[in-house]
């Protein structure tokens, strides 16, 4: 009987050390995204003298823009509110291993959303920048998507979900998706307006979403 009570505390203690390390990498996903965005603004900025986030944009591109904002930080205060023990998961989802793909899942979508968001160089943006032309990004992970940011920023979200099985977690993921794939649509438009017959021959070599 001893022993079952030690094998139980024993793998009470596991559990915890394997959460806590989960916890701190998410964490550490967190920053690390901040620190990329505070990057990009930094980088664009010194090679363009534009200051990349979008702050005056009009009708429906500032309404969108503003949701897609909120989804992120959505998705940034969930991490921290489960850090914190205020989000209430799914029992029956709460599996190590499940938890551990959902950290693989994230932290990929992390570094492939960076690579995108490099690759844009000087023309990458957050919101649809009415007032400066940007040229199309048509190379790298641009070849495969016409949105790879956007693909794998929802890649991070659902990662996120299979660590967080929450109701909240999937609420995000369904706003986060709603918001960028109406986001999507407008830059298609604002762009096809913009840059016309290359922008067209760009729509139709490579999908949405992916090729």
């Amino acid at each position: 009987m001893a022993g079952g009570e030690s094998d139980s505390m024993s793998d009470s203690v596991a559990d915890k050390e394997r959460n806590s390390v989960i916890n701190t990498v998410l964490i550490a996903y967190v920053i690390v995204f901040l620190l990329s965005i505070i990057f990009l603004v930094v980088s664009v900025k010194k090679k363009t003298g534009v200051f990349p986030i979008a702050r005056n944009t009009r009708g429906v591109y500032g309404f969108v823009d503003k949701v897609v904002l909120l989804s992120y930080v959505l998705v940034i205060g969930n991490v921290v509110l489960y850090v914190m023990n205020e989000v209430s998961v799914y029992e029956f989802a709460d599996i190590l291993a499940v938890k551990i793909a959902g950290v693989v899942v994230a932290g990929i979508g992390l570094v492939c959303m960076f690579i995108a968001q490099r690759q844009m160089g000087k023309n990458w943006r957050i919101g649809i920048d009415q007032e400066h032309t940007t040229d199309i990004v048509d190379t790298g992970l641009f070849r495969c998507a016409r949105h790879p940011i956007y693909l794998f920023a929802v890649v991070i979200t659902i990662g996120m979900i299979l660590v967080i099985p929450s109701i909240s977690s999937i609420a995000i993921l369904v706003l986060l998706w709603v918001a960028l794939s109406v986001q999507a649509r407008l830059e298609e438009e604002f762009f096809l307006e913009k840059h016309g017959e290359p922008y067209q021959r760009f729509m139709e070599t490579r999908k949405r979403w992916f090729s």
